[in-house]
């Protein structure tokens, strides 16, 4: 039966920012979200099959993400406040998208409810962000772009597309399994372990009921006294303190049982997952050679060997589905209903070394154990854009070497001005890496401009690590350094920092000096007071300047007053002559 898309029993609510304003996602909507937004969704459905699926959730490190027939990650009913982005959180991915929302019952073709979620920048406009992303990748291919990895299915064995030997040795052993489990598990079920348990319940004077010392000390007790406080004396109570004897079945070997029929069942959902997923992918093979059945022959034999395949995989999949049926049958047997599962097969005890049947189970626990499952995933690659508060060092660090050339700076080497520079092997998109370098030449003037080098904290640790420069204050990796040399002789360095952050964000003089002000400020005045040169024995800050490059509105260029700090507005499609210019007035003294 389809669902339409106005069913009532849907709900999928977005709450956005520190406020947490609800926002309800109706059939084709537009819910639209600043990045670095806080994020959460709430999902209920009357139906128990219906998922919730969100671009981007691939990349989501989180165990309540649930994983559909096909592996793909998605959310189930009854997911309350999620986190999908918040200042404690910031795995999803914010990037400035359209993020396609919909959800979707198991089984059906159609989507219940569909919709897009928008994520908007700050500070910028979106053509201002195409423009920097463009102006990355001319700079270096692919360096605005960035890899998340998903896995939807498994890694097939050898060319013609086997089962891998691994999974196929998980689903012999499981079958055998779980056929000699029945007459184990129903064994149990008829004559479990057990032992009589004593409690205690406060009950009438009149009750028969069994007493014995520590029902006559809880008469004494502030308890016994409390209940009988109407009473004539101790000798006569009211209320008595009963014992009552019953058996229970909470013992260690039966936890084990329990313990080892969810690691079964998990198990064979497990292998069920990845027959599914070998299936689906042999009917697209089929849907991709279908029109080509009649042209070619050896096509049509391709596709007839695919069918056999995909028959003898649905064989496979009844096996797991009955399988567990069966287990999950056994796991709400009431003698296993409300027991607490052993979650590992370290217990052995006398009671199973002489019980053959939780021997037995013991041992196919230890069995499976041994055998240390792995599902060899494919791991599929998706591209997306790096996120834009790192495209925006990225873009800064760049733009200041471009700011230098045109006041006259030369790149001599380093980076990707060095005839030996390579894009990193390691990813498939590259990356600006940490202690990135590149030099610069004007006459006797040389500069080394530093990308995101960690400085050491010490005077010491700069020595051993033949650094001239070290930071003493807590933040001591600053985003962009020029170290500025006369004749080889070090005369200071210029600290930037890239903030793509509003500009009250940065810096607010009405909060100079309140105690919750923004603490990008701290950081600016840190910089400015403690940077160190290892030949300065009179220990005096060798930062010229600290600027603060900001995309936000305001001034192109505002020095601070009473500090030693600069913010300067960097945007795409803007000019760069006020930057340029304040670099070359600070770098010539």
């Amino acid at each position: 039966m389809a669902m339409h898309p106005e069913d009532p029993g849907i709900s999928v609510i977005f709450f956005i920012g520190r406020q947490e304003i609800s926002h309800p996602v109706t059939q084709d909507c537009v819910i639209e979200v600043f990045e670095r937004e806080n994020l959460y969704v709430a999902f209920t459905s009357a139906y128990e099959d219906d998922y919730l699926y969100i671009d981007g959730l691939d990349a989501y490190d989180s165990l309540k993400l649930h994983l559909d027939e096909e592996g793909i990650p998605c959310l189930r009913s009854g997911t309350q406040h999620f986190s999908l982005y918040s200042d404690t959180n910031e795995d999803y991915p914010l990037i400035p998208a359209d993020y396609m929302i919909f959800v979707k019952r198991r089984g059906e073709v159609n989507d219940a409810l569909e919709a897009t979620l928008r994520v908007r920048p700050n500070n910028i406009t979106e053509d201002q962000l195409d423009v920097m992303r463009s102006e990355l990748n001319e700079m270096v291919q692919g360096l605005a772009y960035d890899q998340t990895r998903m896995s939807h299915g498994i890694k097939l064995y050898r060319e013609k597309g086997l089962l891998p030997p691994i999974l196929l040795a998980e689903f012999v052993i499981l079958n055998r399994m779980v056929k000699e489990l029945g007459v184990t598990i129903e064994d149990l079920a008829r004559r479990p372990d057990q032992y009589l348990e004593r409690q205690y319940q406060e009950v009438k004077a009149n009750v028969k009921c069994k007493q014995d010392a520590k029902s006559y000390r809880w008469l004494l007790s502030v308890q016994g006294r409390r209940a009988n406080v109407t009473a004539k004396s101790v000798t006569q109570p009211e209320v008595i303190l009963g014992v009552i004897d019953h058996f229970t079945f909470d013992t260690l070997e039966n936890r084990m049982v329990l313990g080892f029929l969810h690691y079964v069942s998990s198990q064979l959902e497990a292998v069920l997952r990845a027959i599914r997923c070998t299936i689906i992918e042999e009917q697209r093979a089929i849907e991709t050679r279908t029109p080509y059945v009649v042209l070619q022959k050896s096509t049509s034999h391709e596709v007839r060997a695919l069918k056999a395949k995909i028959f003898s995989l649905e064989v496979m999949e009844r096996e797991m589905q009955k399988g567990i049926f069966y287990v999950r049958k056994y796991i709400e047997n009431p003698v296993f209903k409300r027991l607490k599962p052993l979650t590992s097969s370290d217990h052995f005890s006398l009671k199973i070394q002489r019980d053959w049947r939780y021997k037995k189970i013991f041992s196919w626990w230890k069995q499976l154990r041994a055998q240390d499952f792995q599902m060899p995933l494919c791991h599929d690659f998706k591209v997306q854009w790096k996120r834009t508060d790192v495209l925006y060092e990225y873009w800064c660090y760049i733009k200041t070497i471009i700011a230098l050339q045109q006041v006259g700076y030369t790149p001599a080497s380093g980076w990707i001005y060095d005839d030996s520079h390579k894009a990193s092997l390691e990813f498939v998109f590259p990356v600006l890496q940490d202690d990135t370098l590149v030099e610069m030449v004007k006459g006797s003037v040389r500069l080394s401009v530093l990308f995101n080098e960690k400085m050491a904290r010490a005077k010491r640790g700069a020595l051993r690590n033949n650094r001239i420069l070290y930071m003493e204050g807590t933040n001591y990796k600053p985003d962009i350094r020029i170290d500025v040399f006369a004749n080889d002789v070090y005369s200071g360095s210029i600290i930037v920092d890239a903030k793509y952050r509003k500009r009250l964000n940065i810096w607010n003089n009405d909060k100079v000096e309140d105690e919750n002000r923004p603490k990008n400020m701290n950081t600016l005045q840190n910089y400015s007071n403690s940077l160190k040169y290892v030949n300065d024995s009179a220990g005096v800050s060798k930062a010229l300047r600290v600027i603060a490059l900001h995309p936000s509105h305001g001034p192109e260029v505002e020095d601070i007053e009473d500090t030693n700090v600069t913010l300067i507005q960097l945007r795409p499609q803007e000019r760069l002559n006020h930057y340029s210019g304040y670099l070359e007035r600070l770098i010539s003294g």
